[in-house]
C-alpha cells in the first residue's frame, strides 16, 4: 500500500496564468480572503495540496534563491561599511594619493554593492 495519492484539480488554469489574462481562480479565493478576513478556506484538504504543490514545485526554489541573494547582498554592504569604518581618515590626517592597502577590495565591494543591488531590484 503506497501513501502516494493522485489529485487533480478539475479547473483549467486554477492556480496558474489564464491564457485570456483574467485573474486565475486562485487568485479570486485570496481576494476574497483579503476582503473578508475568513482564512478559513486556507484549512481546506484541495488548497492545502494545492498550495504545497505550488510551493514544492516553484516557491521553495525561488524563495531561497532570493533569501540568499539578500544574504550576499548584507554580507557586502556589511563590509563595505566595515572597510570604510577602518580605512576613515582620522581627524587631521591628510588623505593622500595612490592606492592603499583595501582600495581594491573597497572598489571590488562598491562593484558588488552595485550589481546586488540592480539585481534585486530588477532593474
Amino acid at each position: 500500500h503506497s501513501a502516494l495519492q493522485a489529485c487533480r484539480v478539475p479547473f483549467e488554469n486554477f492556480a496558474g496564468v489564464p491564457p485570456d489574462g483574467d485573474p486565475s481562480a486562485l487568485t479570486l479565493v485570496i481576494q476574497a480572503v483579503e476582503l473578508t478576513h475568513d482564512y478559513r478556506i486556507f484549512g481546506s484538504k484541495i488548497l492545502e495540496i494545492l498550495l504545497d504543490f505550488k510551493w514544492s514545485g516553484f516557491a521553495r526554489k525561488a524563495f531561497f534563491f532570493e533569501v540568499s541573494w539578500f544574504a550576499v547582498h548584507l554580507i557586502v554592504i556589511t563590509a563595505f561599511a566595515i572597510l570604510c569604518a577602518v580605512k576613515a581618515p582620522l581627524p587631521g590626517e591628510q588623505i593622500g594619493t595612490g592606492f592603499k592597502e583595501g582600495d581594491l577590495l573597497m572598489i571590488f565591494l562598491v562593484f558588488a554593492w552595485v550589481f546586488t543591488t540592480v539585481r534585486s531590484l530588477r532593474l
